[in-house]
């Protein structure tokens, strides 16, 4: 089995178009290839918090320092799925978002935004790698979530915004969609292009920095040139709640959240 997002972020890697990336996986199925492959890749000496029947407020960077100025990281994970479906076993990623059966597009997109600025926060990525699922889609036979079509370009647009603020180039990946009218499908996946049309229309293409390697003393890697950023990456200005980091021992398991109710 090829994961085609991983071996085009090692790539990328390998050819020094990049250093650091983030996937932003969208399906309704936890992204458990992506979170396996790149176990490890990210680590932090503060857990984020979990959620669960009380919301924890903890400081996620103590030291007050911006994601440039942390120590080097690779690849930051970010999977929103349902928690009541495939794989039952889900190992964790950088953040999930296990959400409830039936769950609609304004507490989806209020979950999205979360885990976005939570992410952005802790790790500044020289590319972000959208896994645009369609099956989150509330007519989709394999998921049991419940956006609409609305609500779903609505998603596409918030990762493109918070791409388009913070300069961060976008890869798109279609990924599951299943639904009962094929048509639905085809405009889900249409509307991502769209939505990309609308946000990034008029956006000057941004040249890509060099980024060359060079074996390190202790046999790893550093750049020569340094973060094209480096530690002026704004703050994102989205909201301001975290979920759950994979990597310390510590890390709080997460819950998941309530049902939904079937009326």
């Amino acid at each position: 089995m090829i994961h085609d997002v991983a071996i085009a972020i090692r790539r990328l890697q390998k050819d020094g178009k990049i250093r650091r990336a983030m996937t932003v996986d969208c399906d309704v199925h936890q992204g458990n290839g992506t979170a396996a492959i790149f176990a490890g890749a990210v680590e932090f000496s503060v857990p984020l918090p979990s959620f669960g029947p009380v919301m924890q407020v903890l400081q996620e960077n103590p030291a007050g320092e911006s994601p440039a100025s942390t120590p080097a990281a690779d690849v930051f994970t970010i999977s929103l799925h349902q928690q009541n479906n495939y794989p039952e076993w889900k190992p964790p990623s950088s953040i999930d978002v296990n959400l409830p059966d039936g769950i609609g597009d304004e507490q989806y997109l209020a979950w999205l935004d979360n885990a976005l600025s939570s992410g952005l926060r802790q790790f500044a990525p020289d590319l972000i790698c959208y896994l645009a699922g369609a099956d989150p889609y509330r007519e989709d036979q394999l998921g049991g979530l419940g956006l609409t079509l609305e609500g779903l370009k609505q998603r596409d647009h918030l990762v493109f915004r918070v791409a388009r603020a913070r300069g961060i180039p976008v890869m798109v990946t279609y990924a599951g969609g299943y639904a009962r009218r094929v048509e639905d499908t085809v405009t889900i996946h249409a509307n991502t292009v769209v939505a990309a049309r609308e946000i990034f229309a008029g956006c000057r293409r941004r040249p890509v920095p060099d980024m060359s390697f060079r074996a390190s003393a202790t046999g790893g890697s550093s750049p020569e040139a340094g973060d094209a950023r480096g530690s002026s990456v704004s703050r994102n200005p989205y909201s301001d709640i975290a979920v759950a980091n994979r990597d310390s021992s510590t890390r709080p398991r997460i819950a998941p959240l309530p049902r939904a109710r079937s009326e």
